[in-house]
């Protein structure tokens, strides 16, 4: 795994103060299955989106383990998707998630699709993104025996 150069700016525990603390809050009403400890895939983009997502998910895990930092021995899976259209940025968002996966005890799975197969599909190629990144969680959802998908959205991704 690739070590990422992580700047103050993408820090995910110093991103939003207290956006977590609330995130975290809402979650824990309406997620009771991961609360339980059950696993689940967590998609993760690397935006603040998803980050905060993560950190929800890691402050929950290290709250019900007890421990004081990783994430403890849940079966959660966290899936970042690259697919290669932001050029490095895309290749950084790929290196922030696997550092931060790995300094808070995530299992990561990353994917790489072409987006020559998006522009061949004759859909728009966001669109065409989008099905196959859930694609991906569903079929790892499957796979892995785990019931529950994941994602964040803020809220101008009215689509999602």
């Amino acid at each position: 795994m690739r070590q990422a150069d992580p700047s103050p700016s993408r820090d995910p525990s110093s991103s939003a103060p207290g956006l977590a603390d609330r995130a975290a809050e809402v979650f824990g009403q309406h997620a009771p299955r991961l609360l339980r400890g059950e696993g689940a895939v967590i998609g993760v983009s690397g935006g603040l989106d998803s980050m905060v997502l993560l950190e929800t998910v890691h402050r929950i895990r290290v709250g019900l383990s007890g421990s004081s930092g990783n994430a403890g021995p849940f079966p959660d899976l966290v899936v970042h998707v690259n697919y290669g259209l932001r050029g490095a940025d895309a290749d950084r968002d790929q290196e922030l998630v696997e550092q931060v996966c790995g300094m808070w005890g995530f299992e990561c799975a990353s994917f790489r699709l072409d987006p020559a197969e998006g522009r061949a599909s004759g859909v728009n190629l966001q669109d065409w993104a989008r099905r196959e990144r859930y694609a991906v969680f569903g079929e790892l959802a499957r796979e892995t025996g785990l019931g529950v998908v994941l994602t964040a959205h803020h809220a101008d991704d009215q689509i999602q």
